[in-house]
């Protein structure tokens, strides 16, 4: 059964900081609850996901609320800083790509600085490409706690504790969401092994293919050299 759970932030921050928190949100609450849905709320007009709080249902459409105080207060680090769980290595590498042909990825050593900072605000990158420079740069020179904490992962397991506490009470996972997950994870070992049965068939047939094209080509090569020996008898 999928719970639906309300956060509301207490600031307006940069939208791909926004970005980067809804994700981590997102995260961390799958790996405590499951099959969740995040109903994510901060003042004021929309930053992305993030929806006006004005127009909450809460608490009648949510099963828990998590107060600002348990993600974002004093002894809280930026949630940032665990990102870096979020990202796919094959999606950085592809992003990291980009940027350097975008021109968004200087040439090392650089500094992530105010001005590279709007840069890349200003051209809307996604959370992966801000991480990829902020783990680039020999310095982050901008008074921003969330982008600084973007390369400080010593700040996660702080984090952890803060998601541990938030979530309370609520109970982990339910036997049916691990009967489901277990349910996937046969599923997809099973269809590894199906294609790697296709492989090996796929093998054995060109495997075939290629001893039947060389006895062709012996046959041929020994008719050639019979007519060439037939030639030369004849003349």
């Amino acid at each position: 059964m999928s719970r639906r759970i309300g956060v509301l932030r207490p600031d307006r921050p940069l939208p791909v900081i926004a970005e980067a928190e809804a994700r981590v949100i997102e995260q961390e609450l799958e790996r405590r609850l499951g099959d969740v849905t995040v109903d994510l709320r901060v003042d004021g007009e929309s930053i992305g996901r993030w929806l006006p709080v004005a127009n909450a249902a809460w608490p009648t459409d949510v099963d828990l609320v998590i107060s600002t105080a348990a993600l974002w207060g004093d002894d809280v680090p930026p949630l940032t800083a665990a990102f870096g769980r979020t990202v796919e290595p094959a999606a950085a590498t592809v992003r990291r790509r980009m940027l350097r042909h975008l021109d968004l990825m200087p040439e090392p050593p650089f500094a992530l600085d105010a001005p590279l900072l709007d840069a890349l605000v200003d051209r809307r990158v996604r959370p992966t490409d801000l991480w990829l420079v902020a783990e680039a740069a020999s310095s982050i020179d901008v008074d921003v706690p969330a982008v600084r904490a973007l390369v400080e992962p010593e700040g996660a397991a702080r984090i952890d504790r803060a998601f541990d506490d938030a979530v309370g009470d609520l109970a982990p996972p339910t036997d049916d969401t691990l009967a489901r997950l277990v349910a996937e994870r046969d599923a997809a070992r099973s269809q590894a092994r199906e294609q790697a049965s296709e492989v090996a068939r796929t093998r054995a047939e060109l495997a075939d293919r290629l001893d039947a094209l060389e006895a062709e080509n012996d046959v041929l090569r020994e008719r050639l050299d019979r007519a060439a020996l037939q030639r030369a008898l004849d003349e």
